[in-house]
This record gives structure tokens, sequence and C-alpha cells, in this order.
């Protein structure tokens, strides 16, 4: 296979992937950062799904977002009035669900992307 497959490969799979999205949960998501646009924004995954959430957020803070990845070193107490943002594929991760729960006990609002 030449690269001109491979690369059809990736952005069929792409497509596909994209095609299962509801505009609907789409419009809210985004709605959802534009609100925090001025505000804080905290990540947390782990494995494959922390890998991607850390594109996303240095994505987002090319942008403008103030945004923290839970665990660095520069990270600071996340507090009410911020968003805490996490991914799982499995919905399951114990980690995730853990700091999802201390997020909201703070007063952090919750947003979860799973599989």
């Amino acid at each position: 296979m030449n690269w001109r497959e491979h690369l059809e490969t990736v952005v069929s799979e792409a497509r596909d992937l994209l095609s299962t999205l509801k505009e609907e949960e789409v419009e809210a998501f985004l709605a959802l950062l534009e609100e925090y646009r001025q505000k804080r924004i905290f990540f947390w995954a782990r494995g494959r799904s922390f890998l991607i959430l850390r594109g996303f957020a240095m994505r987002l803070m090319h942008m403008g977002y103030t945004v923290y990845i839970v665990g660095e070193v520069t990270c600071p107490a996340i507090g009410g009035g911020d968003l805490f943002l996490c991914a799982s594929g499995s919905g399951k991760t114990a980690s995730v669900l853990l700091f999802a729960e201390k997020a909201r006990k703070v007063g952090a609002k919750v947003a979860a992307i799973v599989g």
C-alpha cells in the first residue's frame, strides 16, 4: 500500500467517525467552550484519550483560552467557576471518575467526552 492509499484510509476513517456525531451535542459542546472562553478549563484523561485531550487543550490555548493539564507542575487548584473537561473511551476510567467527582465537589462544571 502506498502513502496515498494510507492517506485515503485515514481520511475515510475520520469521515466515518465524524458522521456518528450528533449535531445538537456538537453545538452544545461548542457553546460550552464559548461560555468558558474567558475562564479556566482543566483537562484530564488517561491513556490514548489523554494524548488526544492534550492536543485539544493546546489548540484551545493557541486560540486564547486559559487551559491547564491536571498533574502538570503549573496547574493551579481547580475551583468554582472553572470547567473540568475529561475524556474516557469507556466512561469508566477510575481516575477520570475520581477527578471529575472532586472537581464537582469544589463547584467546577464537569463535562465529559466518552466513547
